[in-house]
């Protein structure tokens, strides 16, 4: 699994697409959470976990966020256990994750790829 987005490089204004996934052993629990997003160019690169062609971006979720009572985050979970596309604990916890991203401003329009 994947997200695409599109990314707009602060000093040219243009806007490219990206495609991010999480780096499986970079997922950090303590007073926060943050995970390693490793970003590439195309599709087929990150879902082959080639070596990221960007420099990774590392989003922090707060205590609030991981805590608070969050139902759409309830809503996609439970449509991704529906779809059958969670079938290990680590499913389960990379499909949080991009869940989580997917509400941030950031990561707004991102789809699964």
């Amino acid at each position: 699994m994947a997200l695409q987005f599109n990314r707009t490089d602060a000093d040219t204004g243009h806007v490219y697409t990206v495609y991010a996934r999480i780096d499986g052993g970079t997922v950090l629990v303590g007073e926060t959470t943050a995970v390693v997003l490793d970003l590439y160019d195309s599709v087929g690169a990150a879902n082959e976990g080639l070596k990221p062609v960007l420099p990774p971006d590392t989003p922090t979720f707060t205590a609030d966020e991981m805590t608070t009572p969050n139902p759409a985050f309830i809503t996609a979970l439970a449509a991704a256990v529906q779809a059958g596309t969670i079938l290990s604990p680590s499913d389960a916890l990379k499909t949080a994750m991009y869940t989580l991203l997917k509400q941030r401003a950031t990561y707004a329009g991102a789809v699964d790829v």
